[in-house]
């Protein structure tokens, strides 16, 4: 419900808001990782300090749900990294 609210609230533009709304759902369940998500959202505001913080909340929420669809992304980044240097690597100049 909370979380829904904060929805409802975060299309309004209401951020602050949507925040409490979205932490409320976060203090019932502590394991919430869409509600995380979406305060690292609102707070991704193009800003230093906010990008700061969103970077916080998405891993905090990768950490509340190990199976957590970013996680999973960021695994398959370091991956095609890694393959991309080592056979750059093997590539004669």
């Amino acid at each position: 419900m909370f979380y829904n609210y904060g929805n409802c609230l975060r299309n309004q533009q209401k951020i602050d808001d949507a925040i409490i709304f979205y932490e409320e759902a976060i203090r019932l369940h502590p394991t919430y990782s869409k509600a995380i998500d979406n305060i690292g959202v609102l707070y991704d505001d193009g800003t230093e300090e906010g990008s700061k913080m969103a970077e916080k909340m998405y891993q905090k929420s990768i950490e509340a749900n190990p199976h957590h669809p970013r996680k999973v992304k960021f695994s398959h980044v370091i991956f095609l990294t890694l393959f991309l240097l080592f056979f750059d690597s093997k590539t004669e100049v």
